[in-house]
């Protein structure tokens, strides 16, 4: 793919997902000043549920020759890293979310990955909000933390691949990030965070 249809899927993503990112954002309200450790519990749990489901998914995909889910279970998962926060901070085990049966095609995934990926961007703001909290363990933020310094890399990396898809493929990639972020939004509002 050439660098003017790269560009072009992702101004398209930004443009298309914007709204169901701010209400994922709104939902998660991890930057209140008032954020408790129950409430972070509830979100990372809401997180853990997320994640777990859409890796089972991937690790299904993989083994169906999906090359975008490849990619991510080489060394991008985050179910460890929410179970190793939630070590500290001691939740009941999260149940799966909805059914995500349209995760049926690799430019799905890609769209899905958009999501995933893009917020360990995010979670790097976060994380250095959370560390002044004197409230939620710095032992509890490895989900927010990500790949740390890497986080930029990691990020390159993945574009270089969100690059390959061909622009007829662009409406899946566009629709499963929707739908990735409304999934989010959902496990927060079920978790009550």
């Amino acid at each position: 793919m050439n660098s003017v249809s790269s560009n072009q899927l992702r101004a398209r993503l930004r443009e298309a997902t914007s709204p169901h990112h701010q209400k994922a954002e709104e939902s998660l309200g991890i930057l209140d000043e008032s954020l408790s450790p129950e409430r972070y519990r509830k979100i990372l749990r809401a997180f853990l549920a997320v994640h777990r489901t859409l890796e089972k998914k991937f690790e299904e995909r993989a083994g169906a020759g999906c090359e975008a889910s490849r990619f991510y279970l080489r060394d991008r998962r985050k179910t460890p890293w929410l179970l190793s926060d939630l070590e500290f901070l001691p939740v009941s085990a999260a149940p799966d979310v909805a059914d995500v049966d349209w995760l049926n095609s690799s430019a799905k995934v890609w769209g899905v990955l958009y999501v995933l990926e893009g917020s360990t961007l995010g979670g790097q703001l976060i994380s250095r909000h959370l560390q002044k909290k004197r409230n939620i363990p710095e032992a509890a933020l490895r989900f927010f933390e990500s790949y740390g310094p890497r986080t930029g890399a990691m990020w390159t990396a993945f574009l270089a691949e969100l690059g390959g898809i061909p622009p007829e493929r662009h409406d899946e990639v566009v629709e499963a990030a929707k739908r990735t972020f409304d999934l989010i939004t959902d496990a927060l509002g079920s978790a009550g965070s």
